[in-house]
């Protein structure tokens, strides 16, 4: 299933740099999750972009341990999950 989702990402619109920011962040991920990821991605694929900006947020957020930025970014999730599903 990992490859499957790598190849759904390196197929994608994505730059090097957020398709090498998936590869990194993949590795740590359950069997469970690439199985949810995939079942999203499959139903709805231009919710990678949204995804990736979520992730890069998440990044930043993490580096930068900006409250904030956390609180923004769950929001935003919640919206994107009930609008989109």
């Amino acid at each position: 299933m990992q490859e499957e989702l790598k190849n759904i990402i390196e197929k994608s619109n994505l730059s090097q740099e957020q398709k090498n920011l998936w590869f990194e962040v993949i590795e740590y991920f359950t069997e469970d999750q690439i199985s949810a990821l995939l079942e999203v991605l499959k139903e709805s694929p231009q919710s990678l972009n949204f995804l990736t900006e979520n992730l890069e947020k998440k990044k930043e957020a993490f580096i930068t341990r900006d409250k904030k930025l956390k609180e923004e970014i769950l929001k935003g999730e919640k919206e994107y999950l009930q609008q989109n599903f």
